[in-house]
């Protein structure tokens, strides 16, 4: 996956989680990925959280930008990711989908979203 498409690709998901799965509340995280010794495996990246009463998932349908992990999809607990060696740090939390703070992202989201849908 090319770099730049992990949040409008992570919007989308939002979509159909929120779509399929009211009960879920879906966020789109922005920050890092690093290893646990501290490498950063992405500056910056995006990936959903996903929270059900005290169950919290990462997912992170883009995670192949990095070269060093071997999953197209990392999907897991902080924990469980933990024990693949990979740590996720949050710096921005969304619930919306950012069409006044991220005007251009959002025009990309609104084209992938009705190529989904066709």
């Amino acid at each position: 996956m090319p770099g730049g498409q992990c949040a409008v690709s992570c919007l989308v998901l939002m979509d159909v989680l929120r779509e399929h799965f009211s009960e879920l509340v879906v966020s789109l995280i922005s920050g890092q990925l690093h290893s646990l010794d501290g490498t950063i495996l992405i500056r910056d990246h995006a990936w959903l959280r996903v929270s059900l009463e005290n169950e919290v998932l990462i997912i992170d349908p883009t995670a192949d930008q990095s070269e060093a992990i071997d999953e197209k999809v990392v999907l897991g607990t902080p924990v469980e990711l933990e024990g693949k060696g990979l740590r996720y740090l949050e710096k921005e939390s969304e619930s919306q989908h950012g069409e006044i703070e991220h005007p251009k992202r959002f025009k990309r989201y609104q084209l992938l979203r009705e190529r989904f849908e066709n």
